[in-house]
């Protein structure tokens, strides 16, 4: 007589090898001797033991064969338990009541994984607040920004004054070489720039 119960989980933006790594930590603080792994998308080991009164519980001895397969972005885990052969009778006896208790050890899994992939999508954006010499940084970032803001204000200024003086003079029809305007008005547009990237300077919400 053949029993097994069937197990799946779906992963969101996950890789097989870290899964896998993870499907075996577990294994190994559920402290399971009898591990194979024949690539990064099969793993199959003796989980339990034989000295429980009660087989279908957690710790009954059955044999766990993991099969990891792709989905886009996602990592898809199947799982396989099947009980000894010597706790067959009690497990029959019991069928739903192990499936459940089984299933409630897969969760465990489960939630093993997914906390693991939460906190590497939390690694990602830490606040600035949380880093080193943070109130330091962000005076020198103050400080930059009133900088651009001055730089923004002059280079305008001069932008309007020396275009303003070049369309006077030359609707008066005055003689004035084109390279004495040029020259300021383009050093203020660079002033102009210069002054907004400075503002306009790296975020201090998170990195």
């Amino acid at each position: 007589m053949a029993i097994a119960f069937e197990y799946t989980r779906e992963f969101k933006d996950a890789s097989i090898e870290k899964v896998q790594s993870k499907i075996l930590a577990w294994l190994g603080k559920e402290g399971v001797q009898k591990v194979k792994s024949t690539g990064p998308s099969s793993i199959e080991a003796m989980h339990g033991t034989f000295k429980t009164t009660k087989p279908y519980e957690r710790d009954g001895k059955k044999k766990l064969s993991f099969f990891l397969s792709s989905s886009g972005r996602n990592v898809i885990v199947n799982v396989t338990a099947r009980p000894s052969i010597t706790i067959l009778d009690d497990i029959a006896l019991r069928r739903e009541e192990t499936r459940a208790n089984w299933g409630a050890l897969m969760e465990e899994l489960w939630t093993s994984i997914e906390v693991s992939v939460s906190a590497k999508d939390r690694e990602k954006r830490v606040p600035r607040s949380n880093l080193p010499n943070y109130e330091e940084e962000e005076r020198r970032l103050e400080a930059m920004r009133k900088g651009g803001k001055m730089l923004a204000l002059i280079g305008f200024l001069d932008l309007i004054t020396f275009t303003t003086i070049a369309v006077i003079l030359y609707s008066l029809e005055i003689d004035v070489p084109l390279i004495i305007f040029a020259i300021p008005i383009i050093a203020a547009i660079v002033l102009l720039v210069w002054g907004f990237r400075r503002i306009w300077g790296p975020s201090t919400r998170t990195i």
